[in-house]
């Protein structure tokens, strides 16, 4: 298994840390994996879940599964107190979680095609460097013409524009606005008719 390493605690000889999963996504999902890692020699290794005991105010655990409420991990800058019950003592110890760093448009089309709705596709980079697809859960997305539905604008039926600009802030605290501006195509693209359909290699051969 991949471990995210974390957070550790020296006590003497000992060190003691909390690990999650890698293979998880805590940067979408408000829930992740955790467990005590104990150093051996020159490696953690995982403690058996009968030797210890977690407990945090700062989210719900049932067993070794973690829920935590996003708003407050960000307001935490990421982090989770904990507190390690293991051999008869108490440790205080911190999970540290990847939260959002910066948002950023990633359009498919540098147009839009005045056919059909347009899908704005946003992304976040976080605190550990990946880069995922949001959604309304953690941005919301603003458009100067016509509305938005989700993530998704919606083409009126009558159009006096040439030009939409999306506008997109983050929901979780984030003070980061990001704008982008798109053009209508002003001309007809013939893929688009209902009865296109592409030409066969004698057609091609022929003209």
């Amino acid at each position: 298994m991949i471990l995210c390493c974390l957070m550790f605690l020296r006590l003497g000889a000992q060190e003691y840390r909390i690990s999650y999963d890698a293979g998880q996504l805590p940067e979408l999902y408000p829930q992740v994996t955790v467990y005590a890692e104990e150093k051996k020699g020159d490696r953690f290794v995982a403690m058996s879940s009968n030797t210890y005991r977690l407990h945090t105010s700062e989210g719900s655990l049932k067993g070794q599964e973690l829920r935590f409420d996003r708003e407050l991990l960000y307001r935490n800058k990421g982090i989770i107190h904990f507190t390690i019950k293991t051999k008869g003592k108490e440790y205080p110890a911190i999970l540290t979680l990847p939260i959002l760093d910066d948002i950023r448009f990633n359009l498919y089309t540098d147009s839009i095609k005045p056919v059909l709705n347009y899908w704005v596709n946003v992304e976040g980079v976080f605190s550990n460097g990946k880069i995922l697809p949001l959604d309304t859960s953690f941005v919301t997305i603003t458009s100067d013409q016509s509305h938005m539905n989700g993530m998704e604008w919606v083409l009126p039926s009558q159009r006096d524009f040439d030009k939409v600009t999306f506008s997109v802030v983050s929901k979780n605290g984030l003070p980061v606005k990001k704008e982008k501006t798109l053009y209508l195509k002003k001309h007809k693209d013939p893929r688009d008719a209902p009865d296109y359909r592409d030409k066969t290699e004698q057609e091609i051969i022929h003209e």
